[in-house]
């Protein structure tokens, strides 16, 4: 199950989650697969636009909102590096890392939860 992250703005605690309902609507509006969208958002190449489609995307819990209400919020955070963290730990519980055995190998992912697509 993917996790919630939690980002106050204001007064307001908005919940985010990257879910499968997110995933699939960034990859609606824009056209690319979601590990090229997350590779976009961890690295800053996708732009302040792919910033706010991502937040509109997460924000209600997974089940989005317009753009509009995720322009608001990203204005009122002081743009993109004040969310960019938020997202980033979206992402984090959306698709966490392998853990390390004893060894020092990585076992595969738990049933349901796929490789982080910025390390494919």
């Amino acid at each position: 199950m993917i996790s919630t992250v939690a980002m106050k703005v204001g007064r307001k605690t908005h919940k985010l989650k990257l879910s499968v309902m997110a995933q699939l609507s960034l990859e609606k509006e824009t056209g690319k697969p979601i590990g090229e969208l997350l590779d976009g958002l961890l690295t800053g190449s996708g732009g302040l636009t792919l910033i706010k489609s991502a937040l509109a995307a997460c924000m209600d819990d997974g089940k989005g909102v317009d753009d509009d209400a995720a322009l608001a919020v990203l204005v009122e955070m002081d743009g993109a590096p004040a969310v960019i963290p938020f997202l980033a730990k979206v992402i984090e519980e959306a698709f966490p890392a392998q853990n390390s055995d004893a060894e020092g190998e990585t076992s595969e992912p738990a049933s349901g939860n796929a490789k982080s697509p910025s390390k494919v």
